[in-house]
């Protein structure tokens, strides 16, 4: 279905596969269920795209809006981390194959520059062809910092 929309001409799709914010029992949820899920279908979504040369066109962004906790709790999971996160980006540009920025030895804070939220919009916003003019002009996002490093 997204890569329809994307044929369409849709500029923004999200896709949710819903059910991520699970407080118990993750090991089992994540690898049995949610896990084998998302790797199917991000990985059709990407290869799809690319196939049919749409994919340096089209920004394809995995994340959620918060971390998670380094340590595992006594429910068998991790709670919301506001320190640290991750997220996936492929297409629009973006060089596959990264990783960038690094975390202390225990996964609880940075090491390297922190990317902040604002710095992810930002570059969203420029995927899809809002660039830092046009973003003054709608006074939207004007203290983000592009992620210079995906590209």
């Amino acid at each position: 279905m997204a890569r329809r929309l994307v044929e369409v001409g849709v500029p923004f799709i999200e896709v949710n596969l819903g059910g991520w914010d699970n407080h118990s029992n993750i090991f089992g949820t994540l690898a049995d269920q949610r896990l084998p899920n998302l790797d199917r279908a991000m990985s059709a979504l990407i290869a799809d795209l690319a196939d049919r040369g749409i994919l340096d066109t089209t920004a394809v962004i995995w994340m959620g809006e918060f971390g998670r906790t380094p340590r595992i709790n006594n429910r068998a999971a991790r709670d919301h981390w506001q320190h640290n996160y991750f997220s996936i980006w492929a297409g629009a540009g973006v060089k596959p194959g990264q990783v960038i920025g690094a975390s202390d030895g225990k996964g609880e804070r940075p090491v390297t520059r922190g990317i902040e939220p604002t710095g992810v919009g930002v570059t969203m916003l420029d995927c899809m062809g809002i660039d830092s003019i046009a973003r003054a002009e709608l006074n939207v996002l004007p203290d983000g910092e592009f992620i210079h490093e995906l590209f």
